[in-house]
């Protein structure tokens, strides 16, 4: 129920704001639902099929310096599982191939062996061209009380000036 409200809410006041600031303001707002068949996080599986929201702006600071801060809610079907959680981070440009960052992020666990708490650590993110990146990260949960790192890879396709796949 609070998902629904959420999307609806969300799909009704997001194209009026972008119009109202789209030209005073250097952000960005993205707002993603889907389905999937199964969550695994670290490893573990997680939940069978869920339905997840996310939402996340971005604010340029300077050129070379954004602010990034959203959140996200999953819930599995079968409402055995869900997961909140709420990040801010912080990431610095070093030329055009490369980013690096520090973030905080608060995950809130419902059903699961997984303690809530905060994830704190730092990442580098190289884009090895238009379409894809590399990012790799050191991250301490402070929830579990233990250090952990990830390597992750993004595709992404420009539709339009507005517009990515």
């Amino acid at each position: 129920k609070h998902l629904s409200a959420l999307i609806l809410v969300t799909s009704l006041f997001s194209p009026s704001l972008s119009a109202e600031l789209e030209g005073d303001i250097p952000w960005g707002l993205e707002a993603v639902t889907g389905a999937r068949t199964g969550y695994a996080h670290r490893g573990f599986d997680l939940a069978g099929p869920l339905f997840d929201f996310q939402l996340e702006g971005e604010l340029v600071l300077r050129e070379d310096l954004s602010l990034n801060a959203g959140g996200w809610l999953a819930t599995e079907i079968s409402d055995d599982f869900t997961e909140g959680a709420a990040f801010i981070d912080i990431r610095y440009d070093l030329g055009e191939r490369f980013t690096a960052g520090a973030s905080t992020t608060y995950r809130g666990f419902d059903h699961s062996f997984f303690k809530n708490g905060f994830d704190v650590g730092a990442f580098l993110t190289w884009f090895v061209g238009e379409e894809w990146d590399l990012t790799t990260g050191a991250y301490r949960d402070f929830g579990a009380d233990a250090w952990y790192a990830n390597i992750e890879s993004g595709w992404s396709y420009r539709l339009s000036d507005d517009a990515y796949f």
